[in-house]
């Protein structure tokens, strides 16, 4: 067949797939190392895709990893992981802020979309059916075994956190929904849609004043 002097990469067809087994990354995620991985790797003009099985911190977890090739893609990169967290578990990566708040295994499924501009999106999804949950200060308590779900959904610059523009708790005798920004030096603002929980059923918000103080409103049938 005749040979092309100027063919470019866009107009050649490729594919490949491969199984990696034993794989090893240094530093991976919050400076935690990625051991034993089983990954499925393919390849094609469109897109690199990496599914399989790993541990992380010596945390078994599920995952997946797309990276598009197409410069015009909106999302770019693309990640999930899923993972049954214990306590010990937790604090080996590096959760152990939650302990006092939630006691036994917590179901994470987790994404992480980056686009352009270093902008990025993730989505959160805690089932805490199986844990205790315990805030006093806000009368927020829920046994294990009671059903309950948290979802996040966090916006990322630079990999920054920049907002928090839904987060939800539902459950039997749960019903919160909030909101939040941050700005350089932390968190900026809180819009409490309606949080309902024991004794506490109510809306409110609490914004930082250029003075660096603290505005805060609060409205409903009871706060506890």
């Amino acid at each position: 067949f005749p040979l092309v002097h100027n063919l470019e990469l866009k107009d050649v067809d490729y594919s490949a797939a491969a199984t990696l087994q034993d794989v090893a990354l240094p530093d991976i995620a919050f400076d935690r190392d990625l051991t034993e991985g089983a990954l499925a790797l393919k390849l094609d003009r469109s897109a690199v895709q990496v599914d399989g099985a790993a541990k992380l911190a010596g945390v078994p977890v599920s995952l997946a990893w797309r990276q598009s090739l197409d410069a015009k893609a909106t999302v770019r990169t693309h990640y999930q992981v899923k993972a049954a967290l214990d306590g010990a578990q937790r604090d080996a990566l590096g959760l152990g802020a939650l302990d006092g708040l939630l006691n036994g295994t917590a179901l994470v499924d987790a994404s992480y979309d980056l686009g352009r501009g270093k902008r990025g999106r993730a989505a959160v999804t805690i089932d805490l059916t199986a844990a205790a949950l315990a805030v006093p200060p806000i009368g927020l308590r829920k046994p294990a075994g009671a059903p309950a779900v948290a979802r996040l959904m966090l916006d990322l610059a630079d990999d920054k956190l920049a907002a928090i523009p839904e987060a939800t708790l539902t459950g039997d005798g749960l019903d919160v929904k909030a909101s939040a920004r941050f700005d350089a030096t932390g968190l900026s603002g809180l819009a409490i849609d309606h949080f309902i929980a024991g004794d506490n059923d109510f809306s409110g918000t609490l914004a930082r004043g250029p003075d660096d103080g603290w505005r805060i409103a609060a409205s409903g049938k009871s706060l506890d």
